[in-house]
């Protein structure tokens, strides 16, 4: 890949990481009465269910934002758009819709097939394993 596409991806992931920075920022707002004891028993079941949406949605985020960390890393070690699992490139395609990917479509695809969850770490020239 060369350096114009780097610096293409790096604005694409910075730009990214802006708006979730912006996103964060609007949304500091303390989540709902969870926990407190406020209006009748279905205004409290709404306010926990709220609360645990807002928990989840914070959880994704950080898990967004440490991939985007992540893969501009990548991008000042050398190693963005290489597959972390096989060492082969990842599809332009694929980084045009996915950034922050740190594996090539097809080891993707057969790590979900094979039950391996996205989050489980890579093992360098792991691709065969999940034939």
């Amino acid at each position: 890949m060369d350096r114009k596409d780097l610096d293409r991806y790096k604005r694409v992931l910075l730009e990214r990481r802006g708006q979730m920075s912006i996103a964060s920022a609007e949304a500091e707002s303390p989540i709902s009465a969870a926990g407190h004891q406020q209006g009748d028993p279905v205004d409290q079941a709404n306010a926990n269910n709220e609360a645990e949406l807002q928990i989840h949605l914070h959880e994704t985020d950080l898990r967004l934002l440490r991939a985007i960390e992540d893969a501009l890393a990548r991008i000042r070690h050398g190693t963005f758009g290489t597959c972390e699992a096989c060492q082969n490139p990842i599809s332009r395609a694929r980084l045009e819709a996915v950034a922050w990917a740190r594996l090539n479509w097809s080891t993707s695809v057969r790590r979900r097939k094979s039950g391996v969850p996205p989050a489980v770490p890579v093992q360098s020239g792991s691709c065969d394993q999940y034939s």
